[in-house]
């Protein structure tokens, strides 16, 4: 049983200790570092070793029991109750076993060494795969992790001719070994370990061996297998237990017990988990290889092409053989800078045609320009085209001849140059597909563009011609020709020429269609009118100048607001004098300052507080309106039947006027509570009784109801009378709501004998049974001040605020004299595809202002760098001549050459923009295509070529990016050392010692090194790096040249030929060490060779 701390424990044995250290897990229960890591203050060289390393439950895995084949965990948590009484639980787990392996991640595989397909491996290296986790190896050993924790899985490396693959059948490959090419599985512990980084800080090796050192560290498998020269071999991941085997086979069974031993069948088959192919090379290591190699000065040969010029061919003149420019020499994208070593040679250096020979080359290459010229002038059309000598570069510089004596010239009238640019001609013919396919893979919506464009194009050239014709219109009738397009032009930014005709005096429908064809000339309304009408109707919506207002100002007829004067004189003052009770001669007088005081109308001078007199003395609200009630109240029903009817719905009411508040004694008081007290008795005695008060509403018509209205909704006056019963008892229609029959045991009967007490309760309760009280309000009513009810006069007069609606405001006339600019196509088109292509900035504007809409044109890039191209079309043009070195392992220094790289890129992008227009691809042939040559990460042509400078050919070219247009120094090494070692690395540094005892670093000065422009590879065996130095600059004695291996690039050595007994297949590990002192004793030390730079310039013949 483990505890939560032990289960997170990992045991681990570093460089040079032997005893069992325990840490925390470091992949599921990880505590967060005191330290943040940063993986570049990592000194990746410096390692350190684990003999193995587990995580998870791995950590506290228990040894299995004898017969098993996986390992069981017991997890024991600390628990503690509330008052802190302690606890636990634990929980057994089992865990995976090597025979539930199917497969690794092929993710989890970071290198492999030697690199699959390797031809020239060393023999002298072991061989050995790495993991991303550290704790793979060991993650299903089923084992307990102490002492030597055998792997689950190793690796093996067999002869290709011994060994056979089985076919597939859907499951991991399967190999089929003989059982002597096999090592022994006894120590395959020792062969397998975790890395991680040497410690920057104090950070513990368990957690350097963590997730969050996972960029650095790793677990490796090594193989013992002695490797021998020029020889195939297989490398195989494979199980070393005999469960896996079989689990990887896909049979059940199988035990702990290793994969294979000396009794086991013969062939062996195993199943692969990751395999790959080497083949090793001849004898010699890094160190070996790098002793071969000698500085030596380049001849001056080494790339230069010797050009035979004399007879460049008709119209040009040939050249005696012994005339300068004759011969000239061609300096290559890399030379040595080594002087000419005959005078000879020096003068064909820089040997250029004679001015004559260049005039005349000069006026070959003006002439189709001149003649075109000449026939623009006289009208001629040439039946054939005109073809001359090719101009270079013509469409970038904008010029059909040859001007001024810049690049554009040293480019195409010297031979070596235009050679130059025609090798960026042919490797464009001979890479046409492929570049092709990467240019259209980069021209994306250019094409759904341009289409646009294209119908942009055609509607701008058919609405052109409709323009033309309705410019002619007056601005009234254009207005209504552009109806449709009301809601897709602005007048005012932002503002559409909808919106300012919905705001204006002129109605919408003045411009629609349907007024349109009403209105136009020669339709069926105009046709049957005079011609002066006709004439008018272009101007019916405006003129030029100015649109129609058809506002129309409404006014009250004489009589609602106001009364004219002209009114007040035709009426007939006899009839008016008896209507407003005055005599005849004031009619005329009353009126007339009548409808000066209403001025705002009737309603406005009824809601004017000042209109409303206060009441006279002794006036009651409520008693104003008991009257008017009372009165309908005391009017009894003629036909007796409805008498119950009357009582049920008018007593109530007439008992609760007849207690209200404020309604003076007297008569009228009186008569209204002995109606209420008579209709009181005629509920109680009608109900009391049982008596049938209902009625019966009849007829009603069965005609069908023609309106759709829900049931129940009133439809209309119902037809008829009422009917009744001829016996006296009646019955209430079904459906026929509002008539509820009062409880008469609320009520009774009140006589004269009754008391005036008995009276009042006897009115209260029928009172009561009011369904609305109305007392509340008239109370409140009359209660309320004189100014109250002046102020809500207005709501009386004007309940739905009528008279608060604000007046329209009087709209302005619109105005258009622009519409004909604004219906411009080349505005109105070109702002629709605007806002399709969305082109902002300058170039947009730019763009969109051209008298003619152009396609988008693209101009593709390829960042390869070009030298691989050229190196592939020839490999005698990028540096010619190595092979005139008498060895074939030597270092040396050359040049670089701008010159060559600028006419290069410029013959590229020339034969670029001629493929591309070849191949309809949308391009002005003005493109820069090609900008890199030798560095593969930055651009080396400093401007595009339609914007060079007008200055020298080479002027606008940087080395390497950074590197300036001047010749670099470039560190030519050529060995069997760089096709076996790709990674090796080669410096430029800086010696802080002597000559004799030379020193790169020292304490306190790191090493200084010269900055790398480029570093480029040509097959086989040559590599190139350029640095940023001058060739001055390099022939001093401070700098060395360093060929160093990798130091990341971890390699393991077996013991010397001497330390081994002859013939061994396998290492003996010694039995005491463990894996981690293994690895350490077997880890090899980097080799680096260093060369004085001044050994390998020659700058003087």
């Amino acid at each position: 049983m483990s505890s939560l701390d032990e289960i997170a424990a990992q045991v681990f044995q570093p460089l040079g200790v032997s005893a069992h250290n325990v840490v925390k897990d470091a992949f599921r229960l990880v505590v967060a570092a005191d330290e943040k890591f940063v993986e570049s203050a990592v000194a990746i060289e410096q390692l350190e070793f684990a003999s193995f390393a587990v995580g998870g439950l791995s950590a506290a895995a228990e040894q299995p029991a004898a017969g098993t084949v996986r390992s069981d965990s017991r997890v024991t948590i600390p628990l503690s109750d509330s008052a802190g009484t302690p606890a636990s639980a634990g929980l057994t787990v089992t865990l995976f076993g090597p025979g539930d392996v199917r497969g690794i991640d092929p993710a989890q595989i970071v290198r492999r060494y030697p690199a699959p397909g390797t031809l020239s491996a060393e023999e002298t290296v072991l061989a050995h795969i790495e993991f991303d986790r550290p704790e793979l190896p060991w993650s299903f050993s089923a084992a307990a992790p102490v002492g030597s924790l055998r792997p689950w899985l190793t690796l093996i490396v067999v002869e290709q001719g011994v060994a056979e693959w089985e076919p597939s059948t859907g499951q991991l490959p399967v190999l089929r070994v003989p059982l002597a090419e096999l090592p022994p599985l006894a120590q395959t512990h020792l062969l397998a370990h975790a890395q991680a980084p040497r410690a920057t800080n104090t950070s513990s090796l368990a957690l350097r061996l963590s997730p969050e050192y996972a960029a650095v560290n790793l677990s490796r498998l090594l193989s013992s297998r002695v490797l021998k020269q020029d020889t195939d071999y297989i490398a195989a991941v494979v199980p070393t237990t005999d469960v896996g085997v079989r689990g990887g086979l896909g049979v059940t069974g199988g035990t702990l017990d290793p994969a294979w031993h000396p009794a086991s069948d013969d062939p062996v088959r195993l199943p692969v988990y990751d395999r790959w192919e080497f083949r090793t090379g001849p004898d010699g290591d890094f160190a070996t290889l790098a002793l071969r190699l000698h500085g030596v000065v380049a001849p001056y040969e080494v790339g230069r092409r010797f050009i035979d010029v004399s007879e460049p061919g008709q119209p040009l003149p040939p050249l005696p053989e012994d005339a300068t420019g004759a011969k000239q020499v061609l300096r290559c994208a890399l030379f040595s800078p080594t002087p000419a070593p005959t005078p000879e040679k020096a003068i064909a250096e820089n040997a250029t045609w004679p001015d004559p020979m260049i005039d005349t080359l000069r006026a070959e290459l003006d002439r189709p320009a001149e003649i075109e010229g000449t026939q623009e002038r006289t009208g001629d059309v040439p039946d054939l085209p005109i073809l001359g000598p090719h101009i270079y570069a013509k469409l970038h510089r904008g010029s059909a001849v040859i001007t001024g004596t810049d690049w554009f010239a040293q480019l195409n009238l010297s031979p070596v140059n235009r050679i130059i640019a025609g090798l960026g001609t042919r490797v464009v013919q001979r890479d046409q597909e492929q570049l092709m396919q990467a240019a259209w893979a980069q021209v994306g919506e250019v094409e759904k563009a341009n289409r646009a464009i294209h119908l942009a194009q055609l509607a701008e050239l058919l609405a052109t011609r409709i323009h033309v014709r309705i410019a002619s219109l007056q601005q009234g009738r254009l207005l209504q020709v552009a109806g449709p397009l009301a809601t897709r032009v602005s007048l005012t930014a932002g503002t559409t020429l909808a919106a300012n005709i919905a705001a204006s005096a002129t109605p919408t429908a003045a411009v629609s269609g349907a007024f349109r064809r009403v209105t136009r000339p020669d339709g069926p309304v105009l046709r049957r009118a005079d011609a002066a009408s006709r004439r008018r109707a272009g101007s019916l919506v405006g003129t030029d100048q100015l649109m129609r207002d058809f506002t129309r100002i409404y006014s009250n007829p004489d009589g609602i607001g106001r009364i004219s004067a002209d009114a007040i004189r035709m009426l007939d003052a006899a009839l008016v004098s008896k209507a407003i009770d005055v005599r005849p001669e004031k009619v005329g007088t009353t009126l007339t300052t009548a409808s000066r005081e209403m001025k705002g109308g009737i309603a406005s001078y009824l809601t004017e507080p000042s209109a409303w007199k206060p009441p006279q003395a002794g006036f009651s609200v409520t008693d104003v309106i008991v009257r008017q009630w009372g009165d309908r109240i005391l009017q009894d029903s003629a036909i007796p039947e409805l008498k119950a009817v009357r009582a049920q719905r008018v007593g109530p009411l007439a008992a609760e006027l007849a207690k209200v508040k404020g309604v003076p004694g007297g008569d009228f008081r009186d008569r209204l509570e002995a109606e209420a007290v008579n209709l009181n008795n005629v509920i109680v005695g009608l109900l009391a009784t049982g008596q049938d008060t209902s009625v019966v509403i009849d007829p009603v018509r069965r005609d069908s109801i023609l309106r759709g209205t829900p049931i129940g909704t009133a439809v209309g006056r119902v037809p008829g009378g009422v009917r009744l019963p001829a016996a006296g008892t009646g019955r209430k229609a079904a459906g026929i709501r509002g008539l509820t029959e009062i409880d008469p045991s609320l009520l009774q009967r009140v006589t004269t004998r009754s008391s005036p007490k008995t009276r009042d309760a006897a009115l209260g309760n029928l009172a009561n049974l009011a369904k609305v009280r109305i007392s509340p309000v008239l109370d409140r009513l009359n209660e309320l001040p004189i100014d109250v009810l002046r102020a809500e006069m207005v709501t009386l007069v004007d309940p739905g605020n009528l008279l608060s609606i604000d007046k329209v405001p009087r709209r302005n006339t619109l105005t258009v004299n622009n519409l004909t600019a604004l219906l411009q196509p080349a505005s109105t088109i070109r702002a629709a595809l605007n806002g399709r292509l969305h082109l902002t900035g300058e170039r947009g504007r730019a763009w969109f202002a051209r008298p003619f809409i152009s396609p988008i044109l693209a101009a593709p890039r390829f960042d390869r760098p070009m030298y691989q191209a050229l190196n592939d079309y020839s490999t005698d043009w990028l540096v010619p001549g190595l092979g005139l070195l008498p060895d074939d392992d030597f270092v040396t220094v050359l040049s670089t050459n701008s010159e060559f790289m600028e006419a290069f890129f410029v013959g590229l992008s020339d034969e670029m923009g001629r493929e591309l227009l070849w191949r309809n691809y949308p391009t002005d042939r003005r493109g820069t295509y090609f900008r890199r040559f030798w560095d593969e990460h930055d651009d080396e042509l400093s401007q595009q070529i339609h914007a060079f400078t007008r200055t020298e050919l080479k002027s606008h070219v940087t080395v390497g990016g950074s590197g300036g247009s001047g010749p670099r120094a470039v560190i030519v090494v050529k060995s069997d050392l760089v096709h076996r070692y790709p990674d090796l690395i080669i410096q430029v540094a800086r010696n802080q010692g002597t000559v004799e005892n030379p020193e790169f670093e020292k304490v306190g000065s790191p090493q200084q090194t010269a900055k790398q422009l480029f570093a480029a590879y040509l097959e086989p065996d040559v590599a190139l790096i350029g640095v940023d130095l001058g060739l001055d600059e390099i022939d001093r004695p401070e700098w060395w040249i360093l060929i160093a291996e990798h130091p990341t690039a971890t390699r393991f050595d077996r013991p010397r030929d001497a330390d081994m007994p002859p013939g061994a297949q396998f290492l003996t590990v010694p039995a005491a060490a463990d894996a981690a002192r293994y690895a350490s004793a077997r880890l090899h030390d980097p080799v680096r060779v260093a060369f004085q730079a001044t050994d390998l310039v020659k700058r003087e013949a």
